[in-house]
């Protein structure tokens, strides 16, 4: 399973740089797909006894994506953060105004943090950081987010770390062309 997973992901990776993935976005209750991921990641972090928390405003939230897309995007960040996280994990959807054309999620852990010179670098095929490079992977699942994410017109990035946590934000368009 996981060297299908494994291919699967670097054929995805291929189609998003060759632009030949076609997208087929629909609108869809980003809260409940939150709330299925973190779900399904919940177990894992139980197994490495990290607290795993997610933070979901009051209000749902639903925004055109392309499900099997972003299922493969939150599936990435859910899997590293929990992977190289120390004892913490905390996935936030941030409120969204009714007049807001985009919702961000962040994804923190409280792992080896990510120098802030690296930033670009950790989301290119096949890097991995030394520090991390213990940990089971290959260096394909980051940049095959942010090329899935580039497709829906979003963005995803890391922020200078805060509170001594890495900070993974993705920022992705409500409404799609």
């Amino acid at each position: 399973d996981r060297l299908i997973d494994l291919t699967n992901q670097l054929l995805d990776f291929r189609q998003t740089e060759i632009k030949g993935f076609s997208m087929h976005c629909v609108k869809t209750d980003i809260t409940e797909i939150l709330e299925d991921t973190f779900t399904s990641f919940k177990p894992l972090a139980e197994q490495k006894n990290c607290s795993f928390t997610i933070d979901l405003p009051a209000t749902k939230l639903f925004a055109c994506v392309d499900l099997d897309a972003f299922n493969k995007i939150l599936t990435n960040l859910f899997s590293n953060a929990i992977k190289y996280a120390a004892t913490n994990v905390v996935v936030q959807l941030l409120p969204v105004k009714e007049t807001d054309q985009f919702f961000t999620i962040e994804i923190k852990n409280d792992g080896y943090l990510v120098p802030y010179e690296m930033k670009d670098k950790i989301f290119e095929p096949f890097f991995r950081l030394k520090e991390t490079e213990k940990q089971k992977g290959t260096g394909i699942g980051l940049a095959l987010s942010r090329s899935l994410v580039q497709l829906h017109k979003g963005v995803l990035d890391i922020k200078a770390s805060e509170n001594a946590m890495n900070v993974f934000y993705l920022v992705m368009p409500i409404n799609q062309d």
